[in-house]
């Protein structure tokens, strides 16, 4: 499923490389640009299966604390989903 992911990823352009090593995230940089051009701006987390709530809120601190806007790709091979998650204040 994680091959499936990143493939998605690459397929839309996308230059790919994982965050840590042994982790279910991977950072992505915006289409045609490349990781010695210019710092990565989405934090893609892996979720297999459907995301709690709370697996979601522990996912949106990881990215806070990198700094990076989070992507969740959650589903199968066959139905890969990618959901954006944003914070903002009122």
């Amino acid at each position: 499923v994680c091959q499936s992911r990143y493939c998605a990823l690459r397929g839309k352009g996308r230059e790919v490389r994982p965050y840590m090593k042994g982790t279910k995230y991977m950072r992505a940089y915006a289409p045609g640009v490349g990781r010695s051009e210019a710092k990565s701006s989405l934090l893609v987390c892996l979720l297999p299966g459907k995301a709690g709530m709370k697996s979601i809120e522990e996912e949106i601190a990881v990215a806070h604390k990198a700094r990076l806007d989070l992507i969740i790709a959650t589903g199968s091979e066959k139905e890969l989903k990618f959901y954006k998650v944003a914070v903002f204040n009122f």
